[in-house]
């Protein structure tokens, strides 16, 4: 894995807590989830390349259990459109409250089993730290998702005070 590679500079951005995302319609959005409707439910996978396991996999195989994914999607955005209607499961980091409102009629839920946190990372290759167009850049990104963090905080803090 790139990130792993010990020639690169890792600079690590923040973290995402993982979710359930369900449609707000769903069974499965009225009460907390359970490891037993967990594994029950069909899941949507989101992954780039449309192969490619998550962490939620990782964490089930550790249990020495799976879930059963029926469809994947390549993108975050689609989530809302795919959900609605439908008994699917899908995860996603907390980072998604940024473009989810109650139009998109998508809940989140905690996952019944622990997760990993989702790390963001800004890789560099030690040539180009010192470059005055790659430190801007690092700036620039690194300010970007400091202000996405903040803005996820206050969200959660007002979800939390609507409870």
């Amino acid at each position: 894995m790139i990130k792993d590679d010990p020639s690169l500079l890792k600079i690590e951005l923040g973290q995402d807590r993982l979710f359930c995302a369900v449609w707000s319609g769903s069974q499965i959005a009225s009460s907390a989830m359970s490891l037993e409707t967990y594994l029950s439910a069909s899941h949507l996978q989101v992954s780039a390349d449309g192969v490619s396991s998550g962490l939620a996999d990782a964490a089930l195989k550790e249990l020495g259990l799976r879930r059963n994914v029926v469809a994947t999607i390549s993108n975050y955005l689609a989530l809302p459109w795919v959900l609605r209607g439908t008994e699917l499961v899908a995860h996603c980091g907390d980072g998604i409250l940024q473009i989810l409102d109650k139009a998109s009629e998508v809940t989140l839920l905690s996952p019944p089993l622990p997760i990993p946190n989702v790390s963001a990372w800004l890789l560099l290759h030690p040539q180009m730290a010192t470059d005055p167009g790659t430190i801007w850049l690092k700036e620039v990104l690194s300010n970007i998702y400091s202000e996405s963090q903040i803005k996820k905080r206050e969200i959660v803090s007002e979800r939390e005070q609507k409870k």
